[in-house]
C-alpha cells in the first residue's frame, strides 16, 4: 500500500502527465479556430501568472532574500524556451510537438552531466536511446525544406527542448548550491520575471492589433468552416 507521501507524488505525476498532453491539444483547438497567432503568446500568460501564486507557499526564506540574478537567468532560458516551443506547436501540430518535445529528457540528462557532473545509469541511457529513436523516426518522415511549416516547427521545438533541459538543470543547481533558493520561491521568481515580459509584449503588440491578429482570423475560420 502506498504511503501518503508516495500517493502525493504519484498524484502529482499523473496531473503533470494529463496537463502535458492536454495543453498542446488545446492549443491545436485554438489554432484550428483561428485564435492562436504565432506572435501573440496569449496562452502563455495563465502559465506564468499561476507560477507567481506559488510564492504564497510558506518557505524558510523570503523571496526578497533570494538572489534574483539567478531567477532572471533561469527565467530568460524558460521564456525563450516557451516562446519557441509554442510557435513550433502552432506550426507543426500537437502530435509532432509531443514526440519532438520528449527529447527534452535527453537534453536534461546531457546538461545534468555537464553542469552537475552527474553520471547516468544504464537504464537512463536505454531510455535516452528509445526517445532519440522516436524523434529520429519522426524526423525521417518530414519534408526537409525551409519553407515547410512543419519542418520549421520541429526545429523550433528541438531548440526549445535544449533550453528546457537547461532550465530544469539550472533550477536544480540553484536550489542546491551554496546559497540555495527554495523551490517555491524560484518558481515564483520565474513567474514574476516572465509574466512581466509577456504582459509588456501583450500590451505593446497584441492589444493594439488584437482585431487583426485574433478576431479577424477567428471570423475567417468561421466563414471557411461554414
Amino acid at each position: 500500500m502506498l504511503s501518503l507521501d508516495s500517493a502525493k507524488e504519484v498524484s502529482t505525476l499523473l496531473m503533470f502527465l494529463v496537463a502535458y498532453c492536454i495543453q498542446p491539444l488545446l492549443v491545436d483547438v485554438i489554432k484550428y479556430n483561428g485564435g492562436a497567432h504565432s506572435s501573440t503568446f496569449l496562452f502563455l500568460l495563465p502559465h506564468y501568472y499561476a507560477m507567481m501564486l506559488v510564492g504564497f507557499i510558506p518557505t524558510e526564506k523570503s523571496i526578497w532574500e533570494c538572489d534574483w540574478r539567478k531567477g532572471i537567468v533561469v527565467s530568460a532560458c524558460d521564456i525563450v524556451n516557451q516562446a519557441l516551443k509554442k510557435v513550433g506547436l502552432i506550426f507543426s501540430g500537437a502530435a509532432v510537438y509531443i514526440v519532438v518535445d520528449s527529447s527534452s529528457i535527453v537534453w536534461t540528462a546531457i546538461w545534468s552531466w555537464i553542469l552537475l557532473r552527474r553520471r547516468l545509469v544504464f537504464m537512463q541511457w536505454v531510455a535516452i536511446f528509445f526517445i532519440s529513436a522516436g524523434v529520429a523516426l519522426k524526423a525521417a518522415t518530414l519534408h526537409i525544406a525551409l519553407t515547410d511549416y512543419e519542418f520549421i516547427g520541429v526545429l523550433l521545438i528541438l531548440t526549445a527542448s535544449i533550453l528546457m533541459g537547461l532550465t530544469f538543470v539550472l533550477n536544480e543547481k540553484f536550489m542546491k548550491d551554496d546559497n540555495p533558493i527554495p523551490g517555491p520561491n524560484l518558481v515564483c521568481m520565474m513567474g514574476v520575471c516572465c509574466s512581466a515580459v509577456l504582459t509588456a509584449w501583450t500590451f505593446g503588440w497584441t492589444v493594439p492589433q488584437f482585431d487583426t491578429l485574433v478576431i479577424d482570423n477567428i471570423k475567417r475560420k468561421k466563414r471557411i468552416g461554414h
